[in-house]
């Protein structure tokens, strides 16, 4: 099964007045989603690692499989820290990797984003 990216401007939890049971779903201001392969994910973190990048940098949540149970607060604040790290690092190695180029992208663009299954 793949992962999902999720990346959004803003991140909180809201009721999904579709779905009958107390279903809390992560909502947020120009938010956006793709699946990726899990072996991307790990291929993108290991790449950045190369380049001095902690692995454990990363706002990936494996272990969540509930929307409810994303750290928001901390996804924003990892997003934030690994921007500027790839940043202060980017090379043209990361930046032909589709999915790293990918995450800067977004983050250059201002969001934050977050991978869970």
């Amino acid at each position: 099964m793949p992962a999902i990216l999720v990346w959004g401007k803003d991140f909180w939890l809201e009721q999904d007045p579709a779905v009958k049971t107390p279903y809390l779903a992560v909502v947020g201001n120009d938010t956006g989603n793709t699946s990726i392969s899990w072996s991307s994910v790990s291929e993108m973190k290991a790449l950045a690692a190369r380049h001095g990048v902690p692995e454990l940098m990363w706002p990936v949540y494996e272990g969540c499989e509930a929307e409810a149970d994303i750290p928001l607060d901390e996804a924003c604040t990892r997003s934030k820290a690994l921007h500027e790290k790839l940043e202060a690092i980017w090379t043209d190695d990361l930046a032909n990797d589709h999915w790293t180029n990918f995450v800067m992208g977004r983050l250059r663009d201002g969001y934050s984003f977050f991978i869970m299954p």
